[in-house]
């Protein structure tokens, strides 16, 4: 959705705008859609800038801005499933050919980026093949699996590194996500992860998925309800994944259902995934906030397993 600057910033067919009151409108624009711009704004790079989004340990904030021709960018956050375009100038406060002009430079960044995307992709994929070839099973007793006591789904690992693959719908591996010891996670830089996913249990036409962030989470789901994982990595990507198990299925015309801890920016976000995919959501006890609370208390994991069997009953009904 392109969302215009402030109409006073600048004339869209005049004089070139001001690069702070670009860069102001910019940062308002980011405010009005719940993220914290960072202090420092860098104009006309050659890829995404990213950043801290508020108090967040890692960088899930991110834009780029343009000011050549009409000013115009991206920014967004993926761990909160944002991305919004921006332009300081709308349609009918310049003229036709200034308009025209402005919309064939987007095009054509637009096709270039996507071009520098799916090489990054194949790159990076070609680098997770070779490291999943390299590594060994997992070792049931790695500290962040022994921690939170969980065991090894599928995983890989390599040294230290616990190795999680990260596939499409089709079965195709892009990526790995890495955890250490600590728990730190880390991605291949350049891998692709919108709409991928990492399987726990999943079959060829399961009667029910469940969806989730972490995979510690998704492995305690899957081992206390015997129902079938799909580890989304973050909140952003709970759409684009449960999106794409539905389409994976539609001649099953099975239900996606999803049970999940919700703590970025409320529960909003992910009822619509799900209602987009034709799916149910089962929340735990609102009053546990982490996974490895509910670990602690075996009614709540019940809890869960028994409203997933509802869901379950009423679409085999």
């Amino acid at each position: 959705m392109t969302r215009p600057g402030r109409s006073g910033a600048g004339s869209g067919a005049g004089r070139r705008a001001d690069p702070r009151e670009v860069i102001e409108a910019f940062k308002a624009a980011m405010l009005q859609e719940g993220i914290e711009p960072p202090e420092d704004i860098r104009l006309d790079t050659q890829r995404l800038v990213r950043f801290r989004a508020g108090n967040e340990r890692g960088r899930s904030g991110f834009y780029r801005l343009h000011t050549d021709g009409i000013p115009a960018g991206v920014f967004g956050c993926w761990r909160g499933g944002i991305k919004e375009t921006w332009c300081l100038r709308r349609e009918t406060e310049v003229d036709p050919a200034a308009w025209a002009a402005h919309m064939a430079r987007m095009a054509e960044r637009k096709r270039a980026e996507e071009a520098e995307e799916r090489d990054r992709h194949r790159r990076a994929q070609d680098k997770a093949r070779s490291w999943l070839a390299r590594s060994a099973a997992a070792d049931p007793a790695h500290p962040y699996l022994v921690r939170k006591r969980v065991s090894a789904h599928g995983l890989r690992q390599s040294g230290g590194l616990l190795l999680i693959p990260v596939q499409d719908a089709e079965g195709v591996v892009w990526s790995v996500q890495t955890i250490d010891a600590q728990g730190n996670k880390r991605f291949l830089t350049g891998g692709r992860k919108g709409g991928c996913f990492s399987p726990i249990g999943l079959g060829e036409k399961p009667s029910l998925v469940m969806l989730c962030e972490g995979y510690a989470t998704g492995a305690t789901l899957y081992e206390r309800t015997g129902h079938p994982v799909a580890v989304a990595f973050d909140a952003g990507n709970l759409k684009p994944v449960a999106l794409a198990l539905r389409a994976r299925d539609l001649a099953c015309r099975y239900a996606t259902s999803i049970a999940t801890i919700w703590r970025w920016s409320g529960q909003g976000l992910l009822p619509r995934a799900i209602k987009l995919a034709h799916g149910t959501t089962v929340w735990p006890r609102a009053e546990l906030d982490d996974l490895d609370a509910l670990r602690e208390q075996g009614a709540s994991l019940e809890q869960i397993k028994e409203a997933v069997g509802e869901v379950n009953a009423r679409r085999a009904g």
